[in-house]
């Protein structure tokens, strides 16, 4: 599978991503050849590589070889790529959505997020956020109460 991203061809064989080389400065070469790109790991966890000067994620280039309608260079907030289960290294097309910003940080920050806390009248309180509001689940005596409220509300507020 090969696309070209940035003037340059890249394939994706056997689980590697490759480049192709076909020139070297202004000379065509004699025999073009196909390099394994070397990726390095964010300090968020994500892959990347660079072509040139730009910088791609690797989960971005994977969603964009199976869809390639889909513009690999749009970086607004509505066109996210999510890994599913929240594994960043795990950048499979069967575990990469488009979202918006939004939808990917429900999905990756709230997922060990206890999504309630212990305040000062004796109570736990669970809440949620929804489009960057707080929403007021309520107060209780239990912790395990609370938790769950912010699970049924995950459910309801916080669907992709």
């Amino acid at each position: 599978m090969e696309v070209v991203i940035n003037d340059t061809k890249i394939k994706y064989e056997n689980g590697e991503l490759f480049r192709w080389f076909c020139r070297s400065g202004n000379s065509d070469l004699k025999n073009p050849y196909w390099r394994l790109i070397k990726q390095s790991n964010t300090i968020n966890g994500y892959k990347r590589f660079s072509i040139g000067e730009k910088r791609y994620f690797v989960h971005r280039v994977m969603y964009y070889l199976h869809n390639q309608e889909w513009d690999i260079e749009d970086s607004t907030r509505d066109n996210s790529i999510d890994h599913v289960d929240g594994n960043r290294q795990n950048n499979s097309i069967e575990n990469l959505r488009v979202v918006n910003y939004a939808q990917n940080n429900w999905n990756n920050y709230h997922r060990n997020v206890k999504g309630y806390y212990w305040n000062k009248k004796n109570k736990f309180v669970a809440q949620i956020k929804v489009n960057n509001k707080k929403i007021y689940l309520g107060r209780f005596d239990l912790e395990e109460d609370a938790h769950n409220a912010y699970l049924e509300a995950k459910k309801k507020y916080h669907i992709i």
